[in-house]
């Protein structure tokens, strides 16, 4: 009697430490997995920080060059216009 009593407590003992090794390794995997998803959001979340930087970045460049375009073409036509004027003060001294 003893015998089986120890006996089976000896087989309880083997399946409650199987079923806890087997929730043990569920609840890891299901951590495992949780990790993994949070590591892929965080890529993904530094992906779209890192490519709005450069949309910015590469919007501000063409701004600028833009603005150094218009910049050029006001001097130029500035400068054209102070041309003009002085040959016409000059051409109007002359007379």
């Amino acid at each position: 009697m003893i015998k089986e009593n120890l006996g089976f407590l000896i087989e309880e003992r083997e399946d409650m430490d199987q079923s806890l090794l087997k929730q043990a390794s569920e609840e890891f995997d299901r951590i495992r997995e949780s990790l993994d998803e949070e590591i892929k959001a965080r890529e993904e979340g530094e992906e779209e920080i890192v490519n709005y930087i450069r949309d910015v970045t590469q919007n501000c460049q063409e701004r600028i060059l833009q603005e150094k375009r218009e910049r050029e073409k006001m001097e130029e036509s500035l400068l054209t216009l102070l041309e003009e004027t002085c040959k016409r003060l000059i051409s109007s001294s002359i007379k």
